[in-house]
């Protein structure tokens, strides 16, 4: 069992350094500040490439770099790592003027599953004239089954997403 270094053991003391040897003039500088690991009483080893942290304990170097990366990826793009998908086209577009659709196309930025869809006339009354869903990937469709009077509609949709979150929304359209 080795004794923990006294003052006098400072000046004997080496770094081993990619073979070379070059005096310790302080332990707690090395140990401390260099955050680098003790193997003996007498030693220090540079050539294990480990680093401590403040906590004390000892991490590996690529431990450590991917720690950082994945830092500064939740740093500098939190939006790309904390999104989750949305509704980016819908055929009819919100607040546009068209013909009677044949078709109700929601398009999201990544993977939905609906869970409904309404659509309701001037008189909010909901209007039953839709068919089941077909789904290709990011886009759910439904077939409009029967010719649409002119006037204002009005589709509230929700579905749920890859990442398990729901998605809702309102549009509203003009029927000429």
């Amino acid at each position: 069992m080795s004794a923990s270094p006294t003052t006098s053991d400072l000046y004997v003391a080496w770094i081993h350094d990619i073979g070379r040897r070059v005096p310790l003039w302080t332990w707690r500088h090395a140990v401390y500040r260099q955050r680098i690991k003790v193997t003996s009483a007498m030693s220090l080893d540079l050539t294990s490439r480990q680093q401590t942290t403040n906590a004390g304990f000892l991490v590996s170097a690529k431990a450590w770099r991917l720690w950082l990366v994945i830092s500064a990826i939740v740093l500098f793009f939190p939006g790309q790592v904390l999104a989750h998908a949305q509704l980016v086209a819908s055929q009819p577009a919100n607040n546009s003027r068209t013909a009677s659709p044949k078709e109700i196309t929601l398009k999201f930025n990544g993977k939905a599953e609906p869970i409904f869809l309404r659509l309701r006339d001037e008189g909010a009354q909901e209007l039953l004239i839709l068919s089941k869903p077909t789904i290709e990937r990011t886009t759910i469709k439904w077939a409009v089954e029967a010719e649409m009077k002119p006037g204002r509609y009005s589709i509230e949709y929700r579905a749920v997403t890859a990442d398990s979150h729901a998605v809702s929304g309102n549009l509203i359209f003009d029927v000429e």
